[in-house]
């Protein structure tokens, strides 16, 4: 860009301010490592490494305002303003704007992490040093994502650390050579390229702070683990990360499940969950944090239980950075429409991941003398795969060295843990929650062992011994869906399964006649739900469903038992259980809804064929409404009744009737208009106390979009050509408000044995039935003349079609029909819509939450539970 242009109305001032301040969060966060490292040694430097950490939380949150206040103003002279707002945006999506990107979601992540940490700071006592040095490492990494240096290594390649939230509009590689920005009051003339319609959203607001929340949280016990590691500490930390570790539970699982609300309530595939690889970026975490959680509940945590507690709680954290690395590198761009674009930090990324890995491992080593080989071996390896990454070799060996490093991890962890050949008899509490814990393990391996192929791929490419399992250009197949459906079910049905009985398990033993006894009971009582449920359901080819549904309700009743036998409803011991019941109470709204889901709209008219109109619109899943008329759509009748325009969404009124055309309630389905990046479709639903019904507009045709927008810019009527058709006699013809039957050819000139005529006018002949079936003939004609060919159209008053025929095949015995149809005609005004009955959904609603509470509350039942440690 010519650096001699004075460009007017600039404020560069903003973006060295938000520099600076990442600068300075970066550097005090350094500080905080250092001063936490070692106040472990030298108690005095607590205070200066709570100063640093202090000064590090406010510099982050000075980026966030200054952010802000660039996006409040339209400040488009910075990209990524430019790139995720503009001055049509509503501003109460301003923050939905401000985390769109991955520069605000390392932003929000990291400002989390600063919340936490003071809240550490304030509660933790005398952990506060490990956990700290630990959660301010975490920050040094996370500040360098939003850093923005570039730097070029070898001659040519260049290096990227971090994305600069800063980088002016006229600067960034994309537009540099735009011509706009050669003039000096481009900014008169700029608007930004505006908020994702997909994300603009009220659950978008408020489900990424939560989620992200999660993720942040699951450092926690992260840090803790690591940071008693370092003392070769094995035992103190355990019950005081209890409430930290559920809390973690809690808001990462809210989180989750808000983004299947906003699924359900603001997209268009008609569901809640669909195995998309972000999706699964925050269950795996969260699955595996489970795991680790209710291990840490056995009284005598030791041996095997106590190393995967410990492997299960660091896992946590480092699947939440592995899935940010899968979603944030591209390298999912073939498995997930969802994932972000490479910024070109894949290998910042890489190292992330890696060494928070790496860490936990090295400092289970007992001798200081092998922490310091295997960090400097690391540190090499690390340099070798940077230089010789592409050589199989190297990755090879490296592979085997990493195989080594968890072997001798491993073995460490032997030697320094007791009990490792205490075993516990089979109706114990310990065994069960122990087993619990292991097919929770096999439900997230499997999700992101299948979520994570496309990465083994590259990273195994020409290695023969495992780039057969995992080809380089690896997409995942179409039936992955069921594959998921049917592993997790059947992993789902164990999980509830071993729920529904534990509750009633002693610690160390059971006898066998009180565990009976519950169990039978349980089994029983929870036939009556299976049963009342059942009788609701579309039972119809789908009974497999019916042994997850008992098991879910098994689930339910079990704990429902013990709250009402044992608990006797006391809050203090009731947490588990609220959770269990939850769980299973969920499950049971996802088997029903998500099972027994059905297609309620169909489009049974003869006339009217949608799969003739496009492959896309199935007959027996969606509804061609024409304004004004009436059809039948489950047991309602639905008319299609009016548009309502707020730009730039457009809503399509429905009513909806009873038998006797009264209306009982009306939906409005709409389309957001976004030129730019398309428009998009959201669902209006029906809210019963037992389904939903859930309809969204599947097509709309644009020029009646732009007309409703913009009405004084339809002008004239003019015609869209529909397609050209071959056709021989008796062969029909579909479109949106008409059928359309070739009769055949007759000539209009008499014909004689004598002479040919020199003038030969034939006429083909269409019969034209509407969509209430009025019959039409329409009959273009055909001159041809000194073997000229002159195709002369006709048009059909009751629907507006043109038909002009293109030429005639004799040897083949057909035409060719060119057909058009008005723009903007009245009596074609129609949506196609989509309706779909979700049966028992509050089941899973009513679930989340109280599965929510239910952690929430064991997280604050330990932490009041903990004593003051001195």
């Amino acid at each position: 860009m010519d650096t001699s242009v004075a460009y007017l109305g600039e404020q560069t001032f903003w973006g060295l301010l938000g520099r600076g301040s990442v600068c300075l969060a970066l550097g005090c966060a350094m500080a905080a490592f250092l001063f936490y490292w070692k106040a472990e040694s030298w108690p005095g430097l607590k205070r200066w490494g709570r100063w640093a950490f202090g000064v590090h939380v406010l510099a982050i949150l000075s980026v966030v305002a200054v952010v802000l206040y660039l996006m409040l103003n339209h400040r488009f002279e910075y990209y990524y303003v430019w790139q995720h707002s503009n001055r049509s945006m509503s501003p109460r999506f301003i923050f939905s704007a401000l985390w769109e990107g991955q520069e605000g979601s390392f932003l929000l992540w990291m400002t989390w992490h600063g919340v936490l940490g003071i809240l550490v700071m304030v509660l933790s006592g005398r952990f506060e040093s490990r956990i700290m040095w630990v959660l301010s490492l975490v920050q040094v990494f996370l500040v360098t994502m939003i850093l923005g240096i570039q730097f070029v290594v070898d001659g040519d390649k260049q290096v990227i650390l971090g994305s600069d939230f800063f980088t002016l509009t006229r600067e960034h590689p994309a537009m540099r050579n735009v011509p706009l920005f050669l003039q000096s009051d481009y900014l008169h003339r700029l608007d930004g390229r505006g908020l994702n319609p997909l994300l603009q959203n009220y659950w978008m607001t408020i489900h990424p702070p939560v989620l992200f929340l999660g993720f942040a949280a699951t450092v926690l016990p992260y840090a803790w683990v690591v940071g008693s590691l370092r003392q070769g500490d094995w035992v103190s930390w355990v019950k005081p990360v209890l409430p930290w570790a559920f809390g973690a539970l809690g808001l990462l699982g809210a989180g989750l499940l808000m983004g299947a609300a906003w699924a359900y309530e603001a997209l268009s595939f008609g569901g809640f969950w669909a195995w998309d690889p972000v999706e699964n970026a925050s269950l795996v975490p969260w699955l595996a944090l489970a795991a680790g959680a209710h291990l840490l509940l056995l009284p005598r945590l030791q041996g095997l239980n106590h190393f995967l507690a410990v492997l299960f709680l660091t896992l946590a954290f480092i699947l939440v950075l592995w899935s940010t690395f899968l979603t944030r590198s591209g390298i999912l761009g073939n498995s997930s429409v969802h994932s972000f674009t490479d910024l070109g930090m894949s290998g910042q990324l890489l190292l992330y991941v890696g060494f928070f890995s790496v860490l936990p491992g090295i400092l289970v080593l007992k001798r200081r003398k092998w922490r310091a080989a295997v960090t400097l071996a690391v540190l090499l390896m690390g340099v070798w795969l940077a230089l010789e990454g592409e050589n199989a070799v190297v990755r090879g060996i490296i592979l085997v060295a990493a195989f080594i490093f968890l072997i001798m991890t491993f073995w460490s962890a032997t030697r320094q843990i007791r009990g490792w050949q205490s075993a516990e008899p089979l109706l114990s509490r310990e065994i069960w929650m122990f087993t619990g814990s292991l097919v929770l393990t096999l439900s997230w391996f499997q999700i992101i062992h299948e979520t994570s192929r496309p990465a083994f791929g590259k990273a195994f490419k020409n290695l023969s011994f495992l780039g057969q399992w995992y080809p380089a250009d690896y997409a995942p197949p179409s039936d992955i869906i069921d594959k998921y459906n049917y592993v997790q079910g059947l992993l789902a049905g164990a999980i509830l399964l071993l729920m529904g009985v534990t509750q009633f398990l002693r610690y160390r033993h059971t006898p066998w006649p009180t565990f009976a006894r519950h169990f039978a009971a349980t089994a029983l009582a929870a036939f009556i739900p299976t049963v009342l449920v059942s009788a609701f359901l579309p039972l119809h080819g789908r009974w497999h469903y019916l042994p997850l549904l008992y098991l879910a309700f098994f689930c339910l009743v079990g704990n429902g038992l013990y709250l009402w036998r044992v608990a006797r409803w006391r809050l203090k011991d009731s947490a588990a259980s609220l959770a269990h019941m939850g769980f299973g109470l969920l499950l049971a709204g996802a088997v029903v809804a998500g099972g027994y889901k059905t297609v309620v709209s169909s489009n049974p008219s003869e006339i009217l064929n949608l799969e003739a109109l496009s492959r896309d619109f199935k007959n027996t899943q969606n509804l061609l409404l024409h304004k004004g008329d009436t059809v039948r759509l489950h047991r309602y009748n639905v008319v299609y009744f009016r548009d309502s325009v707020r730009a730039p969404r457009v809503f399509f009124g429905l009513q909806f009737l009873d038998d006797r055309n009264r209306t009982l309630f009306t939906l409005w389905p709409q389309i957001q208009t976004n030129p730019r990046m398309g428009d998009v479709a959201e669902p209006s639903t029906r809210h019963t106390l037992w389904s939903d019904l859930y309809t969204h507009v599947a097509y709309v045709d644009k020029a009646k979009l732009k007309h409703l927008l913009q009405p004084d810019s339809s002008g004239s009527v003019g015609l869209r050509e529909l397609g050209t058709y071959r056709l021989r006699d008796g062969d029909t013809v579909h479109t949106t408000n008409a059928l359309a039957v070739f009769l055949g050819l007759r000539s209009k000139t008499p014909l004689t044995l004598a002479q040919t005529p020199d003038v030969l006018e034939i006429e083909a002949r269409f019969l034209v039935l509407d969509r209430k079936k009025n019959p039409s003939l329409v009959t273009p004609v055909i001159r041809i003349e000194n073997n000229r060919f002159q195709s002369f159209a006709a048009r059909c008053e009751l629907t507006g079609l043109r038909f002009e025929v293109a030429q005639i095949l004799p040897q083949e015995k057909s035409i060719e029909l060119r057909l058009s149809e008005p723009v903007l005609n009245p009596a074609d005004d129609f949506i196609i819509l989509q309706a779909i009955l979700f049966p028992g959904i509050n089941m899973l609603w009513g679930g989340a939450i109280l599965m929510t509470l239910g952690i929430l509350l064991a997280a604050v039942r330990r932490f009041l539970s903990l004593r003051q440690v001195p």
